[in-house]
């Protein structure tokens, strides 16, 4: 049978190599000298310490050493965490063993019976062998991680589990597998190895084949082979292992794709995609569950023959380094965020408006259907629907609802726009606010002031003190002007006495004067004082959803948004019924 044939000449090409490329027990690995690495007799294959990119980090790795991007095809680190400087690894009759500086031990590859030595094969296939070289005790072909190189076969009880980003070689979030004599690849509950229904069927075999010429093909218990199932994945290529490498690597985004890479280290060329499956990885998941081929609240494209994420407006990326982290809103979104906007009388319209996406679907996990609606009418329903985050409308007239986390994301045609729900700006400014009179504005350099003041003073009033200059005196305090911009706090005794022992709330209290006790200008300015006063208290509630969010409290102060009546901050007895001893102090 052809797999019988291909087990003897790999025997007759492991006993040949090894007798070149011997690691003999105890031979050690450091991260902190040259020695960090043993090689193939070609030198084109390196097992080692790789150090992470940016990091004082490694992991036990095997590379390509011959090509300038050192590209990683097997990797420990599902069996050990990344390492720090000073870390070794040691051959053992046990096998191989990772010592990190405090003396913590982790077995890279451990055996039953004991080793006689080791060695890193020209085939990218590090082994650990008997004494008589007819036996491997271990080896990497046999533990794969995301990548199988030509003359590795892949067994129906092995895997191969993507990466979890470009940089980050962790177990990721997609994985072939075998299942009833089937290849199948399916996403993973991360960081669990629970499988999700399966998005592409790569064919029905018992084995999957990287025969050295660089075909890859499969192959069923009796001997036969097959080619793979897939439209992209096109047979009968015109390959040459002798000037190039070849590789088939699950990606990080889901995609098997076989890569070329020529030998010559002259050549500009790096790696390139020769074939792959699935065609559209973004079509392809359609699950109930997790979040698609890209992350949460994003949409995945295909570009160049690969898949990339991008946010929807209003969102940006968890990791700006992984596109395919998944995206978050920029601002606040559900019931219960915006109660101090019903408490200001905050129309919706005033706070959230919509931006249009076409051609992208967010399919499945709607929570509502209306119909027929007309899209304003979806529209108007999503912006005051509190859970809504965002509406689908479609050409019969359907309005599907979604909250957050969206999932699922692709660019898809189908007549669909998609309605995101976002802030009408950052700061959450409300329609119209810019025609207000300039009169009652802040002066933008008294903005940082104030940020700063609510932050250190968040439980004493900080808003109201954006413009006061405060002088203690024995028994009251006085301010000296509002265009002074010497931040105080007012203290508990001074609002005690202002509001004769809290028994009156001080947005309406009428001897507010007491505050600023003969200083003409504040009074004449009651109005703007009053205004503050009754920010502050806001700022105090107890209940963190009734508190406003800088953005609003900055318009409050600028009179962009009127500022009503505040509810008492404390939700239970009043201050003035606290003991002393639990009184502000």
């Amino acid at each position: 049978m052809a797999s019988a044939t291909f087990f003897i000449a790999s025997l007759l090409f492991l006993h040949i190599t090894l007798a070149f490329a011997n690691i003999t027990i105890n031979s050690t690995l450091s991260t902190t000298n040259n020695n960090n690495a043993w090689r193939s007799p070609s030198a084109e294959f390196a097992f080692g310490f790789h150090q992470l990119k940016d990091t004082n980090l490694f992991i036990v790795a095997i590379w390509y050493d011959k090509i300038p991007e050192k590209t990683i095809v097997w990797s420990s680190y599902s069996l050990s965490n990344p390492t720090p400087t000073g870390s070794k690894i040691q051959l053992t009759p046990s096998g191989l063993k990772l010592t990190t500086p405090n003396g913590e031990s982790t077995w890279i590859a451990q055996t039953n019976n004991p080793v006689s030595h080791g060695s890193m094969l020209d085939t990218g296939n590090f082994v650990l062998a008997s004494s008589d070289n007819k036996k491997l005790l271990w080896q990497s072909f046999k533990n794969p991680t995301d990548t199988l190189l030509p003359n590795q076969t892949l067994e129906s009880d092995a895997t191969l589990t993507s990466r979890l980003s470009d940089t980050n070689y962790t177990r990721g979030r997609f994985q072939l597998y075998f299942q009833n004599d089937t290849i199948l690849l399916s996403p993973l509950a991360w960081p669990t190895e629970f499988r999700y229904d399966y998005y592409d069927v790569f064919g029905h075999a018992a084995r999957l084949v990287f025969d050295e010429s660089g075909e890859i093909y499969l192959e069923t218990e009796n001997g036969n082979r097959t080619t793979p199932q897939a439209p992209k994945w096109q047979p009968n290529l015109a390959l040459d292992p002798r000037n190039n490498y070849y590789r088939a690597t699950l990606d990080y985004y889901g995609v098997l794709t076989q890569y070329v890479h020529p030998k010559d280290s002259n050549s500009q060329q790096g790696w390139r995609v020769l074939r792959y499956t699935p065609s559209n990885i973004c079509t392809s998941i359609f699950n109930d569950y997790g979040s698609g081929a890209c992350g949460y609240n994003s949409y995945c494209s295909m570009e160049e023959q690969r898949p990339t994420c991008n946010c929807p407006d209003g969102y940006t990326l968890i990791d700006p380094s992984n596109v395919f982290g998944g995206c978050q809103p920029n601002f606040t979104l559900g019931c219960g965020a915006d109660n101090y906007g019903k408490e200001l009388q905050a129309r919706p319209e005033d706070l959230y408006n919509f931006s249009v996406l076409s051609d992208v679907d967010f399919p499945l996990n709607d929570y509502e259907q209306i119909q027929p609606y007309s899209q304003d009418e979806c529209q108007q329903d999503c912006l005051h629907d509190c859970n809504c985050a965002v509406a689908i409308y479609t050409n019969n007239q359907t309005c599907w609802k979604k909250r957050l986390p969206l999932s699922n994301g692709r660019t898809q045609s189908g007549g669909q726009t998609i309605l995101i729900k976002t802030r009408v700006a950052p700061l959450g400014i409300p329609t119209g606010a810019e025609s207000k009179k300039d009169h009652n504005k802040i002066k933008p350099g008294f903005h940082g002031l104030l940020i700063g003041s609510l932050v250190i003073n968040v439980v004493l009033l900080a808003a109201v003190l954006l413009a006061f200059h405060l002088k203690k005196r024995k028994r009251d305090i006085k301010v000296s002007s509002l265009l002074e911009t010497n931040l105080h706090s007012f203290s508990y005794e001074a609002l005690k006495d202002a509001t004769r022992e809290f028994s009156e709330e001080l947005g309406r209290e009428r001897k507010i004067d007491a505050l600023v006790d003969d200083d003409t200008e504040a009074i004449a300015d009651s109005g703007r004082l009053q205004r503050w006063v009754k920010i502050a208290i806001w700022c105090i509630q107890e209940h963190h959803e009734k508190r406003p969010t800088m953005g609003i409290v900055l318009q409050m102060l600028e009179g962009l948004v009127e500022v009503s009546d505040p509810p008492s901050p404390f939700s239970l007895n009043p201050v003035s019924s606290l003991p002393h001893s639990q009184e502000p102090k």
